[in-house]
């Protein structure tokens, strides 16, 4: 389940193919839920053409996929925000896929998405941090769990049980305010859906590009932060810095292996089509 980029982040950091599909594209109902607006399934694969075999499977699709030819393909390039931080060796590796894509025909359009930043911030993280706790509660009660989510916390460890009570529970001291997330969800949410819409209609975007994450897999027992050339980052900006579009808009998203980092890690290229174009982001993969 891809909430935030469960199935992307691994993906990247372990080289293989990760796909989130776009909102609806397959259903969720057996899943544990944590955001509905967010949540999606999706697989992992080594090879694109498997990636397409589950989606023929779960979807009933009888079309075959064809690859899609490069030549003429339109890739936003938003370098402001997407490509900021990223640690040196990776950045390397995404401009080398840049490279390639354009040597392969692609039209490259360098071009920023206006207020990203602003927007996500207001969206994101208030709707995620304010559903978690009701929604999961509410499943486990209704999956016959006495006590419901506090009940599953008594027994949990210290430190996941102090990360949902301070960030999470709606009584905690991190609890975000209603106007917060009336606003994430009636204002925020629809002016950056509608950003993301503009941008790709005014650059005639097929998809847009940018790096999986902002490094490669941080070390065990780096819970909290890692560092990337010489910076302490936080680990959910480090690996989740740019895997919060597609869900808080609804996007299909596609990651690649795109090379090994000095360090011999992988690491990944996202790429991210509007809803409704699954198919052709998928037919991107496989070209």
């Amino acid at each position: 389940e891809d909430s935030a980029g469960s199935i992307r982040v691994p993906a990247a950091l372990c080289g293989v193919i990760g796909f989130r599909p776009g909102m609806g594209r397959y259903p969720v109902e057996d899943v544990v839920p944590l955001v509905p607006l967010f949540d999606q399934l999706g697989p992992q694969a080594w090879r694109m053409q498997d990636i397409v075999l589950f989606d023929e499977v779960i979807t009933s699709r009888t079309a075959p996929l064809r690859p899609a030819a490069m030549a003429g393909v339109r890739l936003g390039v938003p370098r402001g925000w997407f490509y900021e931080g990223v640690e040196f060796s990776a950045s390397i590796i995404m401009e080398n896929t840049l490279v390639a894509l354009e040597e392969a025909g692609a039209m490259l359009v360098e071009a920023d998405i206006p207020d990203v930043r602003t927007l996500l911030e207001q969206t994101f993280t208030p709707i995620l941090f304010h559903d978690t706790w009701g929604v999961l509660d509410g499943w486990l009660k209704s999956a016959g769990i006495t006590g419901g989510l506090e009940a599953i916390l008594a027994e949990a460890g210290a430190g996941t049980r102090a990360a949902y009570t301070t960030v999470l529970s709606p009584t905690g001291p991190n609890a975000i305010p209603g106007q917060v997330y009336e606003n994430a969800l009636n204002v925020a949410r629809p002016a950056l859906i509608a950003t993301v819409r503009k941008y790709f209609a005014d650059h005639r975007l097929d998809a847009m590009v940018v790096p999986a994450t902002l490094c490669a897999a941080p070390l065990i027992g780096e819970d909290n932060e890692t560092e990337i050339d010489g910076r302490k980052v936080s680990i959910f900006d480090a690996l989740g810095h740019n895997t919060t579009l597609a869900p808080s808009c609804g996007l299909p998203a596609l990651t690649i292996p795109a090379g090994l980092t000095n360090g011999g890690l992988p690491v990944a290229v996202e790429i991210d089509a509007l809803p409704g174009e699954d198919e052709k982001l998928l037919s991107l993969g496989l070209g």
